[in-house]
């Protein structure tokens, strides 16, 4: 019975015996952030690194490499700037064709967005990226391609 009643006190023991070897607060690890709002994610700078990480999916299609051919869709090498098209060595849809477009920031982030909903005759099988934010990182990498 006597031990019974001593259990708060060993208890209190050890939990005040265990703060002498806990870490300094210096060496633990910072709390985990709290993830970004849709608002802050929107306004954050652009990252290439994730763009990069993004085009995997349409280097199926798009190589960027500069000097190399086309593959089933145009290499996109120094695309920022230019003008929709521009490879005479590419059978481009009659949609981009006549389309008259550069591929500036609001251009292709639209087109990256819905591509039918700017050249609605075009051939890209692409659905397009609703995120803003993923867009505006893809565009990021594509001004990389210089």
């Amino acid at each position: 019975m006597r031990l019974f009643h001593l259990m708060p006190l060993i208890v209190l023991s050890l939990a005040a015996c265990s703060k002498g070897t806990q870490q300094p607060d210096s060496d633990r690890a910072a709390p985990a952030a709290a993830p970004m709002t849709t608002e802050e994610r929107l306004n954050a700078p652009a990252n290439a690194e994730n763009g990069q990480k993004l085009f995997m999916a349409c280097a199926i299609c798009h190589d960027v490499k500069e000097g190399v051919g086309h593959r089933v869709g145009p290499n996109l090498f120094g695309v920022y700037g230019a003008p929709a098209a521009r490879f005479d060595d590419f059978a481009y849809s009659q949609g981009l064709l006549n389309s008259g477009l550069t591929w500036d920031d609001a251009t292709l982030d639209a087109y990256l967005e819905r591509p039918t909903a700017v050249v609605p005759r075009g051939r890209m099988a692409y659905a397009g990226e609703p995120n803003a934010a993923n867009r505006r990182d893809m565009i990021a990498y594509l001004k990389t391609l210089q």
